[in-house]
């Protein structure tokens, strides 16, 4: 199956709308929910509630597990920068060992110390944080996440 990335904004809303939307034979159609047309396809999924919550979310970071080309901690940051989840806190401690497994297997053989739990998640939230750098003027204190746990690798 083809996957498209939350990054991509538009895009990963028509693949959303896609999967969800029978007989549609245009873009109007695609967006069309109830007789109206929507404005973007983000909306069209958002009233279809496709979007409720943040189930889409969890289904990402549960799929996205394990990959060998992008780490869970670039994964969980693009949904924070561009997806608006509702509740990022319940996100990042739901999935918290899927995170600390993830960079235990990408850091497998080398000489670190993430056998600790503690250490390896704040590792991904060093990851985290500097993903979000790069994609614009956010913090882990944007969206209201731990960074105690960091400052003892700072």
């Amino acid at each position: 199956m083809y996957t498209v990335s939350p990054r991509e904004g538009e895009r990963y809303f028509l693949r959303l709308l896609l999967l969800h939307v029978t007989g549609a034979k245009s873009y109007d159609d695609m967006r069309t929910v109830d007789g109206d047309v929507c404005s973007s396809f983000r909306q069209a999924c958002s009233r279809r509630r496709l979007l409720a919550g943040d189930a889409e979310w969890r289904r990402v970071l549960r799929e996205s597990f394990p990959s060998v080309f992008v780490p869970l901690s670039l994964v969980f940051a693009t949904i924070l920068a561009y997806c608006e989840p509702s509740d990022p806190l319940s996100l990042w401690d739901e999935h918290k060992s899927l995170f600390g497994s993830d960079i235990r297997l990408r850091h497998r053989g080398r000489a670190t110390a993430l056998r600790n739990e503690d250490t390896a998640l704040s590792n991904v939230l060093l990851e985290v944080q500097e993903s979000l750098k790069l994609m614009g003027s956010f913090t882990l204190e944007t969206f209201q996440l731990p960074t105690a746990q960091m400052t003892s690798l700072l």
